[in-house]
């Protein structure tokens, strides 16, 4: 869905319809657990992006930090 594009409205409709027939479908019990289940699922996600964007930051000071030589992309070698 992120890179739908302009597509991306008529796919909300499309998610808006099943998520009305699960709403009536399902009762109150276990509508709370699939939503308490999406909740968890995005919850994970934020932990796991708590853990790796410092690791990630960090990787990058220490590319940061690194002589000059070591940042240099690679100069093509003499003619073949």
């Amino acid at each position: 869905m992120y890179h739908a594009g302009s597509v991306r409205p008529l796919l909300v409709v499309f998610y808006l319809v099943a998520l009305l027939f699960g709403l009536l479908r399902l009762g109150a019990r276990r509508l709370m657990l699939l939503a308490l289940l999406a909740l968890a699922a995005h919850g994970i996600v934020l932990a796991l992006l708590l853990v790796v964007l410092p690791l990630f930051a960090a990787m990058g000071g220490y590319v940061t930090a690194a002589p000059a030589p070591c940042r240099q992309p690679p100069q093509p070698e003499g003619g073949i």
